[in-house]
């Protein structure tokens, strides 16, 4: 893939300097080593947490950190969304949805609407590097913020409109330069999304360029379909205590998530209820009242790696082992180290690691304090104040708050990484100094009217709730033989390890092998429970419902899971997209019928389906 200089004309972009020109003999970017001040502590400081320092020296503080906008909704689709593929050749979707006509045709809950289109830009990570190919939605990396609310329907129409990608390897056979890799077909993942599998980005339902997929979101809580009832003062069916709160969405294509994400396809979508009503100034007595608008900021971290000869981003191929994929320049909302203007109040920060490999530690500096308010983006029973949140590992979320009021006007405070992770394999220790990944300016006064209630969204009650099967299952994350496996075995398209019954509960044991790695574990469909790590209870902070689950090396969790409303096949993995590409992967299958543990064996539904494999060998 090429730009001419045609199409940098056709995009409004001039060949000025810092601008790269693929396939030119020579480079016109220039790196500006005179106006870089990093101080050798501060060099030290990343190389310590980061790893060895290989990007070309960038600036810090020298951007404003950009807020992805919000998705607005759509009159039509044209053609209409159907509960079955439609003839139109344009048409990615093989697969009908579930419960559409109850869900997406009722007239007691109208739809809304929306369309978006994955394509490639020009981006600008820091003004120190070139402007480069990207890929995102709509022409933003991170992608739009989609606003959903419970009760309220939602189908998404998701356009492919990526170049093609030859499936060659890269010049270089350590690095793939950032036109060297991705693939141009797709899956796109809503992350914690209570979804129907045709819907839920499953990466074995994908679509090529040129088409586009309609995905459905009911918005409805877990459990609708066997408690529809709808609760006192709320508009979804179901218990509101099932709520879910910060999601993500990012392309989940088997074998090339990894690339795919690391290109920059991924976003944010948060959902509102009753409770959490994003409206700060709510005049319902139900409403919490947390930070809204304006003072609720959505924030994805990832971190990345940059050529020094000449400024772009590329995607280290040289791990054999593939352990992972850990970058020296951490994007605060696809840039690096940026500033953010604040008022004297509180704020809502939602972050979320999006990889690829990477955990963080997060602290401020002038020893200010967090309100941690969230777990995977679920709201916690009480706000808890810490000087530190709870750990990010990959595909984890946290919102807290952040109170700025005590500040004075002209404070500058830095959020830290001080969590060294050097490698892709596991993190380290926690350093008394860390990097700057982001600075508040505090630059005005603002009225307030949010609060932090100290009762925020009880947990759900499962205490009458039992394992429908006596035997547990256990699913252990190991590296044999050369592959990253579950249970011994690596993942084979097509492959089912695990069936199990709809509308029911079951225990479900997550080991790790071992070997001096860490896995972030995340299983689709439903939130579980976690009810032991280590033959221990867990801390309260983490006893909540959760999508992901760090398993330290040799270590142990127990979940309690659910497995509500959809029928379909749903994944299991490794959420260092690097362990998952390389087949630290399962499904699952939820079924109608009654199979129990002991009679599970592993079956193969033999439809083999193709695409182009772009992860790093």
């Amino acid at each position: 893939m090429t730009i001419s200089r045609r199409d940098m004309m056709k995009w409004g972009l001039a060949a000025a300097a810092g601008l790269w020109i693929p396939g030119k003999g020579s480079r016109a970017w220039s790196h500006p080593q005179s106006t870089c001040p990093i101080s050798e502590e501060a060099k030290e400081i990343a190389d310590r947490i980061l790893g060895d320092w290989k990007s070309p020296c960038t600036r810090p503080f020298a951007v404003p950190m950009p807020v992805p906008p919000v998705q607005q909704p759509m009159g039509l689709l044209n053609p209409a969304p159907a509960k079955d593929p439609s003839s139109d050749p344009r048409d990615g979707r093989t697969l009908s949805h579930q419960q559409f006509e109850s869900l997406f045709q009722n007239p007691e809950r109208p739809v809304t609407l929306y369309e978006v289109r994955q394509q490639e830009f020009l981006h600008s990570f820091h003004p120190d590097l070139p402007l480069q190919p990207i890929w995102g939605f709509n022409g933003h990396s991170p992608g739009p913020v989609y606003h959903g609310r419970y009760g309220r329907p939602m189908i998404l129409r998701n356009w492919n409109w990526l170049p093609d990608v030859a499936n060659k390897p890269p010049k270089d056979s350590s690095k793939a330069k950032v036109h060297e890799f991705g693939c141009h077909f797709v899956s796109t993942h809503l992350h914690n999304g209570h979804t129907a599998p045709e819907s839920d980005g499953n990466p074995r339902n994908f679509w090529k360029n040129g088409t586009f997929y309609d995905q459905c979101f009911a918005n409805q809580y877990a459990g609708y379909s066997t408690d529809p009832r709808v609760r006192d003062g709320y508009s979804a069916a179901g218990d509101p205590s099932e709520a879910l709160g910060t999601l993500w969405y990012h392309d989940h294509m088997h074998e090339a998530t990894a690339a795919n994400v690391y290109k920059g396809l991924t976003g944010m979508f948060l959902l509102f209820d009753e409770l959490d009503s994003g409206n700060e100034q709510d005049p319902n007595p139900m409403a919490l009242r947390l930070p809204s608008g304006e003072f609720d900021v959505p924030i994805l971290l990832t971190d990345k790696v940059f050529d020094p000869a000449d400024g772009l981003l590329y995607l280290d191929t040289s791990d054999k082992d593939s352990k992972g994929i850990v970058g020296d320049k951490v994007l605060v909302n696809g840039v690096i180290q940026p500033y953010f203007q604040v008022a004297r109040r509180k704020y809502r920060f939602r972050f979320v690691n999006a990889g690829p490999s990477r955990f963080y530690q997060l602290f401020l500096s002038h020893g200010m304090t967090f309100t941690q308010i969230s777990n995977d983006g679920n709201l916690l029973e009480r706000p808890v104040e810490r000087h530190t949140p709870t750990r990010l590992g990959v595909a984890e979320r946290i919102d807290v708050i952040i109170d700025f009021s005590k500040a004075k006007l002209g404070d500058q405070i830095c959020l830290e990484n001080r969590l060294r992770h050097i490698n892709g394999a596991k993190p380290a220790d926690i350093e008394s100094k860390g990097v700057p990944l982001l600075r508040f300016d505090v630059v005005r006064d603002a009225p307030d009217p949010s609060r932090v209630p100290e009762v925020l969204r009880k947990r759900p009650d499962v205490s009458g709730e039992r394992p429908r099967c006596a035997a547990k299952r256990t699913f252990e994350f190991d590296r044999r033989n050369g592959s990253w496996t579950v249970n011994g075995t690596p993942y084979r398209d097509g492959e089912v390890i695990a069936h199990v019954r709809r509308n029911s509960d079951e225990l479900w044991v997550f080991k790790n092998g071992g070997g001096g790695w860490d896995h972030p574990i995340h299983v689709h469909h439903n939130e579980f429970l976690l009810r032991t790590r280590n033959g221990l209870s867990v801390a309260d902070i983490e006893a909540g419902r959760k999508d992901v689950v760090r398993l330290d090396p040799g270590g142990e969790v127990e979940l309690l899971m659910r497995f509500r409303d959809f029928t379909g096949q749903y994944p299991i993995h490794c959420h260092n997209v690097l362990h998952e590409d390389h087949a630290m992967m399962g499904m699952f299958h939820i079924l109608d019928e009654d199979i129990c543990p002991d009679t599970d064996k592993p079956t193969e539904d033999k439809e083999k389906r193709p695409g182009c494999h772009h992860r790093p060998h």
